[in-house]
């Protein structure tokens, strides 16, 4: 019962603080919008359902199918088919709520959050710090002195783990933004689980079944369902007063205004159900809105399902059915990626980010005030939770590791790749994209070593960041494998190339054969070459060649994984860590002048160095344009 909470006080009601939620604070307010004053208090109630759906994922408990709170046991006996809403990743956990956000708006708050995690009673000593940091929220581009980057780092090293979304703004290069691209935190990418569970409009009787996507507000789809003839709204954007539509699905098109009013007025001309029609090629979502005045369901198909229906329209009457009949459940879906998830490298360093991906999109979890109901969110947020919930699990198993190491083992046990078509079909995806690949908490547990960048630790991965390549260039970084069991481990050590740019090569000088001491470690040379004549500007397979309509552009990219594959360990998994780089051909011509004077007659300037020419096939192939002198002054 939600109905008696203050949520400006505390010790109201008997749920909060309590053994699942055990503290917190409210930094802002629910008035709080990021540009004006925050109104702190003591109870982080949460004002908009976000934070309380990510809790759920992180740590709820789970309810049954009868609507009562799941107790456990938390083991393989679950089905999870019995539940409302399924437990969390690490539902005996103990949440503390660190509110930053109001009903609507931005924030500027994380580092006074970050410090109460540190430091929850304010005594100097952070021995009492929380064991892990989910930050669900992401901004773009992010600045290497950006202060909550540079808290998030110093977190870390406080002994916290900190998991960060990577940001849903989609695919362009450094767009990966604060706090997830700090460098000791997991950025998480949003990734598809092999669970979606997909409505579908019966098409005349089931002819045709198109995938669908309810409305957040009107009627929800039932079993028995609404059906009827289907109308193409004679406005098709639906945006203003329409055509009697008495008895009929209406049709409308998505764009220009909100989805409640072209719902609102299907409903006014008479509609009993109302199919919106994507107007991009991306995936379909839920329509959001608020509206107690819409009383009809509304679903959204996909753009080219909704052309396939519109031919149907014009061949003749055509009807639909709107329900939960004809559900499917997408396993062909898993390890692809949500297309909102941000695409890195860090603009600091052109370092790879995010690190790791896990199921982000269709998420479902607890409700706001609902008590025992739940709603589907996706985003980065909502894969972030995933991981946060492993890392829980991960220290709870491992007490005495580090955040630097529990990330280690995180990011090398992610030995999924994630696809850009169903059915681990079409190209893998660069690394920038996806981070290491899909998190695997069975593996997690499994594994008994862990391997990272020896060179930068917080990072685990092997970033090279942006490099320039003049004749040949040699790069190296060290790979350090550290053994935790009481034997030998030995491993193939193997680079496996996910986007590969010609002119680029991966070693290994010392050799792939690894043997790896109990209880110590060993530390291996990663060796990149770079061939700057060879170097080609090729276009990773998984881009598509146009963004927002037009050509896009892109890196030179080299991304991949350094394998370590077990050898006669049984029951070890493979370990990946993750390698990127942006390199492109440079020249060093200079000069034979440095200044001169103006005349009339032809200055001749003589140039030494190396130019920069790889080949005449453009755009995979660079040539340099010389700039001899900028113009100063003029007059």
């Amino acid at each position: 019962d939600y109905t008696g909470n203050d949520p400006k006080v505390i010790g109201d009601v008997s749920w909060f603080p309590s053994v699942r939620v055990a503290g917190g604070y409210d930094f802002c307010g629910d008035d709080y919008t990021g540009t004006n004053t925050p109104e702190p208090d003591p109870d982080p109630m949460d004002a908009q359902g976000h934070g309380t759906h990510v809790a759920g994922i992180v740590a709820g408990g789970g309810v049954n199918a009868s609507g009562n709170a799941f107790g456990g046991p938390y083991d393989g006996s679950i089905a999870f088919t019995n539940f409302f809403v399924a437990p969390g990743m690490a539902p005996k956990a103990t949440l503390y709520a660190l509110k930053v956000f109001g009903a609507t708006g931005s924030t500027t708050l994380l580092m006074p959050a970050l410090d109460w995690a540190c430091d929850p009673n304010k005594d100097g000593d952070f021995s009492d710090h929380l064991d892990v940091i989910n930050i669900a929220f992401s901004g773009q581009y992010a600045s290497p002195d950006d202060a909550d980057m540079i808290a998030v780092d110093k977190a870390v090293s406080l002994g916290c783990i900190v998991v960060g979304a990577a940001g849903n703004y989609g695919d362009t290069n450094f767009i990966i933004g604060s706090p997830g691209a700090a460098r000791k935190c997991i950025s998480v990418a949003c990734g598809v689980d092999d669970g979606i569970t997909r409505q579908r409009v019966s098409i005349n009787d089931g002819q045709k079944l198109f995938d669908c996507i309810a409305a957040q507000f009107g009627q929800p789809l039932t079993l028995s369902g609404v059906s009827s003839l289907i109308q193409y709204a004679n406005i098709p954007l639906a945006c203003s007063s329409l055509s009697s539509m008495t008895g009929k699905i209406a049709l409308v098109d998505r764009g220009t205004c909100l989805f409640v009013d072209k719902v609102r007025n299907a409903q006014t001309a008479g509609a009993i159900g109302v199919i919106v029609v994507n107007n991009q090629d991306i995936p379909i979502s839920a329509m959001g809105g608020v509206a107690s005045d819409i009383t009809i369901p509304s679903v959204m198909i996909s753009k080219a399902d909704g052309a396939a229906l519109k031919s149907m329209l014009s061949s003749g009457s055509v009807t639909a059915k709107l329900s939960l009949a004809d559900p499917v459940v997408h396993e062909d879906w898993a390890d692809m990626i949500h297309d909102s998830t941000s695409r890195g490298p860090s603009c600091v360093g052109s370092a790879l980010k995010p690190d790791i991906a896990a199921p982000g999109q269709e998420i479902h979890s607890a409700s706001l005030n609902t008590g025992n109901m739940g709603t589907e969110m996706t985003g980065s947020s909502m894969a972030s939770a995933h991981v946060a919930g492993a890392a829980a699990l991960l220290r709870q198993a491992n007490p005495t590791l580090s955040p630097e190491q529990i990330k280690a083992i995180l990011m090398n046990t992610a030995t999924h790749d994630l696809y850009t078509a169903a059915n681990h079909g079409g190209a893998r995806y660069c690394l920038a994209r996806t981070g290491g690949g899909r998190v695997d908490l069975n593996n997690a547990i499994a594994a008994h070593a862990r391997a990272y960048n020896y060179d930068d630790r917080g990072m685990v991965s092997l970033s090279f960041g942006a490099l320039e390549a003049v004749g040949t260039l040699q790069v190296e970084k060290h790979l350090r494998i550290t053994n935790t069991s009481s034997s030998i481990l030995s491993y193939a050590l193997t680079y496996d190339s996910v986007v590969d740019l010609p002119g680029v090569e991966i070693s290994f000088p010392n050799g792939n054969a690894v043997n790896v001491p109990a209880k110590a470690s060993y530390d291996v040379t990663v060796r990149l070459t770079a061939t700057a004549s060879l170097i080609k500007h090729v276009m990773d397979p998984s881009l598509s060649p146009t963004q927002g309509g037009y050509a896009r552009e892109w890196l030179n990219e080299e991304s991949g994984h350094v394998v370590l594959t077990p050898v006669g360990a049984l029951g070890e998994p493979n370990l990946w860590v993750p390698l990127h780089a942006n390199v492109r051909p440079a020249g060093t011509l200079v000069a034979n002048k440095k200044t001169f004077k103006l005349a009339p007659t032809p200055l001749s300037l003589k140039f030494s160095g190396q130019a920069v020419n790889t080949g005449t096939n453009y755009p995979t192939d660079d040539v340099g344009l010389l700039y001899p002198y900028d113009l100063q002054y003029s007059s």
